[in-house]
């Protein structure tokens, strides 16, 4: 393939995440440039010409890490606090078919990260580092409501003696 995405930033830069939308691929990492232009931590490249789409989604911190297209929305988690100018905790959602962000999205311990989103049915399952959600204690791994974002019940125990643990992958079936 001869594309080169080529993205860039200062100091260390990755793309960490990829979800595609028909005939968009999304891109997901710690850069602050990509293609030669500005795009904090989330691009979007149209897979046809290769070229990056005029979307900036305006993510604010360390980087984007998980990225799921589900049911007209991109699922983004990570390490940040805010996205297009809204406070949202490591957790958010983008209206496909608008580019806009919306109010959905559970609020994740500020002392942790997301690093895996899958969903299945009506829940949106998310893992990382984090071990309290919308302020009620989930370890590493918890559930939302796809339509509200309200917090699930489910809350399985992942207990680690290690410092610094985290889930990084979640499937469905």
């Amino acid at each position: 393939i001869p594309w080169a995405p080529q993205p860039t930033g200062s100091g260390f830069f990755e793309m960490r995440a990829l979800a595609r939308d028909g005939g968009r691929l999304f891109i997901g990492g710690s850069f602050a440039e990509f293609a030669g232009q500005s795009r904090g931590r989330l691009a979007v490249v149209d897979i046809a010409t290769q070229s990056l789409l005029p979307l900036d989604p305006a993510v604010s911190g360390a980087g984007v890490y998980a990225l799921l297209v589900h049911g007209g929305h991109l699922y983004v988690g990570g390490s940040f606090d805010g996205v297009g100018g809204l406070a949202r905790s490591h957790l958010a959602r983008l209206e496909l078919a608008t580019g806009g962000w919306s109010a959905w999205g559970p609020a994740v311990a500020s002392s942790g990260s997301v690093t895996a989103i899958a969903a299945i049915g009506g829940r949106v399952y998310f893992s990382g580092s984090f071990d309290a959600v919308d302020g009620q204690t989930r370890l590493r791994v918890a559930a939302a409501s796809v339509t509200t974002g309200a917090l699930d019940a489910f809350a399985p125990l992942v207990f680690s003696t290690l410092g610094g643990s985290f889930v990084s992958a979640l499937a469905t079936a």
